[in-house]
């Protein structure tokens, strides 16, 4: 990034007049005031009016009134403390900031402290400023606001304490989350809002495309939405299961995938509804067909080399008419099935003319000698029956589906106003093929259902590309243009000159925020694989290729444009040589002249082709420079040059492509408005750069660039910084996919049933948190839905949150995103030996000798369901790039190695995505449970029922609006927020954006797996803690640490007499709930639950005998069952991981201190303190360093597939390992 500007700039404060400042300040105190509400003595006015008059419970309405006296006296406080502060920073800011950015943003930060101190938004504007927000007596006390007061208190303090000093340290740069550093270190709430984007970019674009991809409430509608891609995938699959492929025995199933590929392909027109017809050969009858709609189709589509078409057994030419595309072919086409039908070819249910939506094109044959033809009928007076059938040709088409075999170019078709050539599907021949399996004519009875759900398809993209595509695509584009001009405009109106200008606009415009979706002349949206259509409603369709399909079409390509070039080169020089001889006459000359200047112009367009094609294949991604190269040849193939390399008959042909088309639409619309939102934040904090360049570095990971940072406390691990320290390493996309198959099979061989189970327990947080009520609450409503939605409804309107997709839930923390079925158990495991003997083998016939495993469970797919027989393509995708590789005829060293990578990691990654999806799909058969207890599915309902909860109560502040008609909780943005925050902050937000820099990359992913867990939830736990040390009204922070045992034994006590005052039926009014110190009850409550589970778990579950006496707790646990797996199990899942690890550091530095108590052994002990806190990789290095032979097991343990670690002793494990690797 360049220096910046010289001089700081002007502030923004300076450059507003009075006026402008007064609205800016009354703005900024009303929204304080709609979030955390007005001070209001109205209660306290109630209280004492009451205590007027003679009242039985005086004093317990005393002790209310001195209550609500010292929570209004600190609502006051905060209040008056929040507005001063906002206006204070608002007078720091520079004139790059617009006000009402700046207002949005300092909202956003004093939002965000409540956020992260309560794991819970407020807001009063829902029950009105005088009663919402702090006033609400049930939800806040003076402790609780005291809290959250000082915690504001001390971020503001070491704001200002860094002021100036901009280097981060190595715990914030690596080891703080995300949200946590920027909110100490910018209290404009700018960085917090681009961190905030960032962390909710999969989130936000999932729910804007959820409406397009399932049937939804929509607002003011009645029912649901039926124009949806779920909608259509039902359509397809009714109308598979209404008949049968003649001469296949096939499942309900595996007709609907069929029927699914057919659709794709009739989509695009590569399979066509054929009616062949002869021209007739009546003098009259032909002169009425002449004059006819469809006789001046054949005569202007004959015109075209793209729509003459070789067909039939002697390879004739023909025309084919769409009868589809207009009022009057549609016409033709209905009188053509209602004769049909009277033929009885068709019954009325299967006429595939119902509701007037069939597809169909009319095949007529262009005569050999059309010349001759054009001069018999060139005059009526020469036409005669004799002439006509000398001229016409029978036609030899047979009716019915046919498919095209080419992606042809037609080099001398033009595409009007272009001079490049159409390309279109040619060589038709009868029937479908169903991936080389068979080949079938659709049966009669699909096709009317067919025909509908292409309709609705088409109606579907239509409306897509206009009011997503266009509409959105154009509006987040004109945004950035908006605030870039707004921005320049305050700059000039500052007296800053164009140069200066220009220097500041470029740190952001280098801060390495790149588009990877690019728009093309023709309104088309593209990416380097890619492409959606803006043509034809009838021919339009996504395309998209698989990287190395789209890879090997480029490599394709190259030795064509090679030859095009050549030929072009030596055409030129012709006509150069025409241009320059002396005999050569003048029109010569000038055609000469013209043709040069097209020429040149083609030669440069194919030059730039050429060149972007090596510069895709054979750049080196690891360098900035070669990477932004590879990025702009990204977009020039994508939007000049795609005809020259792009088969369409090889897209993928699958229905899941139109979700992708949905999310990649939206993800590329999101991560435009956060670069919009990334020059904003970069121009506001342009005076602390190291905060910018993490800011940029947290928008690129959010936004999937390829290599970002990760590091611990200074030690850079990236994957690019491990390439250069790896011998014979070059790219660090191989270091990455290893990282990933690792992290895979690590979580493939250890997290099953029995680690499902442990992680149920994680919901106590939310509980904790916001009480057993809302919680039960929860449950009741996901399981029969709530007064207003029924329990699918409610699921989908959580689905539409985002929050329970794989890739953002905690199944992408273990590196897999995977859906589908389950795996055999066998299947899981013995891929491991095909995987060995392909890292091994270097040679095809080697590989393939030695991989029978891998053909019979590929085999073995089609037997099992829909998802996993995909897996035959990727057997034939495999298979194909080793014979690629084996045959290539490159020389160039990298490429071939980079091949050979892709394919390894293809494969490899496939086994470890299998074994993952058994471990943790996987439940014991016949029992009820999987929902649960498996880990996939224990966390999605955990997320489900955390995000009711918080979409329950913002319903309940009144922050969702009810009209007349139909609506739904995520009406509301802020209902949304606060189920992705009660998620976030109980379950965790396991996807890199959420993590600190240590948790990333392939080494940190690897090194720290797992420990992610321990961090989130350590850093809660603490929460909690600092609120009950900061709730006292000293302002010392070490007095509330001191005092809070003593608090804490009292709110148990309370507690107890509570418990037994209900039993005994005693009203205990002066110790009610009301009473409580909210922040000490909470704590109460983490110790009572987590803590005691910590403190067993600790006693009974750990090696070292440091606990002494305890270890008859051990003893009795063993004595009456109860020291089991299943509660080892449950107490390690409910388990403070805070507490847990203060007993051990407490342990260690008594052991460094050599005080251990009780004789304790040092070994253990250290044992116990390793296992807490380092990686399991580290863990396994120190059992086996202590003692190779007694603990090799346990050490190897976690690097065993599942049946082997129960069952393989050490001898048996090395047989097995040096026989495998």
């Amino acid at each position: 990034m360049r220096g910046k500007v010289n001089c700081d700039l002007k502030k923004l404060y300076l450059e507003l007049d009075q006026e402008q400042r007064s609205v800016v300040y009354e703005t900024l105190d009303m929204g304080i005031d709609e979030l955390i509400g007005r001070p209001s003595t109205a209660e306290i006015e109630r209280l004492q009016e009451k205590l007027k008059g003679v009242v039985p419970n005086r004093k317990e309405l005393q002790r209310d009134l001195k209550r609500e006296k010292a929570r209004h006296d600190e609502h006051k406080i905060i209040s008056e403390y929040l507005k001063d502060m906002s206006n204070r920073i608002f007078k720091e800011q520079e004139i790059t900031t617009t006000p009402q950015d700046f207002i949005d943003n300092r909202l956003l930060q004093i939002q965000g402290f409540f956020q992260d101190a309560f794991n819970e938004g407020v807001y009063a504007y829902g029950k009105g400023v005088d009663y919402g927000g702090l006033n609400d007596k049930d939800v806040w006390d003076a402790g609780k606001i005291r809290a959250v007061r000082k915690r504001i208190e001390s971020s503001h303090n070491k704001y200002y304490k860094r002021k100036g000093k901009n280097e981060l340290t190595n715990v914030e740069n690596t080891l703080m989350a995300p949200l946590q550093m920027v909110a100490d270190l910018d209290q404009s709430g700018a960085a917090r809002k681009l961190i905030q984007m960032s962390q909710q970019m999969l989130d936000s674009f999932l729910q804007q495309g959820y409406k397009w991809k399932e049937p939804v409430i929509e607002r003011g509608l009645k029912g649901k939405t039926t124009l949806n891609l779920e909608s259509i995938d039902r359509q397809i699959s009714s109308a598979a299961n209404k008949g049968s492929i003649e001469g296949q025995d096939l499942s309900g199933w595996q007709k609907t995938e069929i029927a699914s590929r057919l659709f794709e392909e009739l989509i695009h027109t590569e399979v066509r509804n054929i009616i062949p017809k002869d021209i007739p050969t009546n003098p009259k009858k032909f002169q009425a067909w002449r004059n006819s709609y469809i006789g001046k189709k054949f005569f202007e589509l004959q015109k075209q080399p793209s729509e003459r078409h070789e067909m039939g057994a002697d390879g004739g030419e023909y025309v084919l008419i769409p009868l589809h595309v207009d009022k009057e072919g549609v016409k033709y086409l209905d009188k053509q099935r209602k004769l049909d039908i009277k033929e009885g070819k068709y019954s009325k249910e299967t006429n595939p003319m119902q509701n007037k939506l069939e597809n169909a094109y009319i095949a007529y044959r262009i005569p050999s000698n059309f010349n001759s033809f054009l001069s018999t009928i060139r005059s009526k007076k020469n036409i005669t029956k004799e002439k006509l059938e000398k001229e016409l040709e029978s036609n030899k088409v047979e009716e019915g589906f046919y498919t095209a075999q080419e992606d042809r170019v037609y080099p001398y078709d033009l595409i009007k106003g272009t001079n490049k050539p159409k390309k279109k599907y040619a060589a038709f021949t009868r029937g479908v093929n169903f991936r080389g399996q068979f080949v079938y004519q659709p049966p009669n009875e699909w096709m009317p259902g067919i025909w509908k759900a292409l309709e609705d398809q088409r109606q579907w993209s239509e409306l897509f590309f206009e009011s997503v595509i266009k509409d959105e695509w154009e509006e987040v584009q004109n945004e950035y243009s908006e605030v870039r001009n707004k921005v320049i405009e305050q700059l000039v109106s500052a007296g800053y000159n164009s140069e200066e200008i220009d220097m500041i606009l470029a740190e952001v415009e280098m801060a390495g925020i790149q588009d990877n979706y690019w728009e093309d002349a023709q309104g088309n949206l593209l990416s380097a694989n890619s492409l959606a259509r803006k043509v034809s409603r009838f021919s339009y369709g996504y395309i998209k290729y698989q990287p190395e399909v789209n890879d090997r079409m480029m490599r394709e390509a190259i030795e064509g444009v090679e030859d095009r070039i050549e030929e072009l080169e030596s055409t030129l020089a012709n006509f150069e040589y025409t241009r320059d001889d002396d005999e050569s006459s003048a029109s010569d000359k000038y055609e000469a002249e013209e043709q040069i200047q097209i020429g040149q112009e083609k030669l440069k367009e194919l030059k730039e082709a050429l060149n972007a094609f090596n510069t895709k294949l054979f750049s080196d991604p690891s360098t900035d420079s070669e990477r932004q190269d590879i990025l702009l040849a990204d977009k020039i193939l994508s939007t000049k040059h795609r005809s020259l390399y792009a088969d369409k008959t090889q897209r993928i042909k699958d229905r899941s492509i139109w979700r992708d088309y949905v999310d990649q639409t939206y993800r590329a619309i999101h991560a435009s408005r956060l670069k919009v939102q990334a020059f904003k934040t970069i121009l506001a904090l342009r005076n602390n750069p190291s905060l910018v360049n993490y800011l940029v570095n947290e928008v690129r990971n959010a936004t999937g660039e390829q290599f970002t940072e990760s590091g611990f406390l200074g030690f850079d691990y990236s994957d690019e910084r491990i390439a250069e320290l790896l011998p014979g390493v070059t790219d660090p996309k191989q270091i990455k996919s290893t990282g990933l198959f690792m992290r895979s099979l690590k979580t493939g061989f250890n997290l099953g049933f029995n680690t499902g189970f442990t992680n149920n327990f994680q919901r106590i947080n939310s509980i904790l948190n916001y009480g057993l009520e809302p919680w039960q609450q929860s449950v009741r409503a996901v399981d029969k839905g709530d007064e207003h939605f029924s329990a699918e409804e409610i699921l989908s309107q959580v689905r539409e949150t985002g929050v329970l997709e794989p890739g953002n839930a905690m199944i992408d923390m273990l590196a897999i995103g995977m859906s589908g079925s389950e795996s055999n158990y066998k299947e899981a495991i013995l891929p491991l030996r095909d995987m060995a003997a392909l890292w091994k083998n270097t040679t095809l016939n080697g590989w393939l000798s030695s991989s029978s495993g891998w053909d019979k469970i590929l085999a073995r797919a089609s037997e099992r369901s829909e998802q996993e027989k995909i897996k035959v393509e990727e057997l034939i995708r495999i298979k194909t790039l080793l014979w690629e590789f084996m045959h290539n005829n490159k020389a160039d060293k990298k490429y071939l190695k980079k091949l050979l990578n892709d394919m390894k990691v293809g494969l490899r990654q496939d086994y470890a995505n299998r074994l993952v999806q058994w471990r943790i799909s996987w439940f014991p058969a016949g029992m009820s449970g999987s929902a649960m207890f498996t880990l996939k599915g224990g966390e999605e309902r955990m997320r489900l029922e955390t995000a009711y909860m918080g979409l329950r109560k913002a319903y309940d502040m009144g922050l969702v609006e009810i009209p007349q008609g139909n609506w739904k909780y995520t009406d509301s943005p802020e209902a949304v927020q606060m189920a992705r925050l009660y998620v976030y902050a109980n379950m965790f937000g396991m996807n890199s954006p959420h993590l600190a820099k240590a948790f990333r990359g392939a080494f940190g992913g690897l090194f720290w797996q797992w420990k992610q867990f321990d961090w989130f939830q350590t850093q809660d736990e603490y929460r909690i803690l600092r609120n009950a040390v900061l709730s006292t009204n000293s302002k010392y922070p070490m007095i509330g640490g001191l005092t809070l045992p003593t608090r804490m034994m009292m709110q148990i006590m309370k507690k107890s007499a509570r418990g037994a005052g209900k039993v005994l039926n005693i009203d205990t009014p002066s110790i009610s709930k009301k009473t409580d110190d909210k922040m000490v009850d909470a704590f109460t409550n983490l110790f009572l639950t987590r803590g005691v589970a910590g403190l067993i778990a600790t006693f009974m579950y750990y090696s070292s005998d440091i606990y002494g006496a305890l270890r008859a707790i051990q003893k009795l646990g063993n004595v009456v069952g109860a020291r089991n797996p299943m509660n080892q199990r449950a107490l390690f899942g409910l388990a403070s991981p805070l507490l847990s690890r203060s007993i051990h550091a407490g342990m260690f530095a008594l052991l460094a201190m050599n005080l251990l108590p009780f004789g304790a052994d040092e070994d253990d002990v250290l044992e116990d303190i390793v296992r807490d806190y380092a990686p399991a990789f580290i863990f396994t290095m120190f059992l086996l360093i202590m003692d190779f032979e007694e603990n090799f097991k346990r050490g190897i343990k976690t690097w065993l597939p599942p049946g082997a670690k129960e069952v393989l002793t050490s001898d048996e494990f090395m047989d097995f390992y040096n026989e495998t690797f």
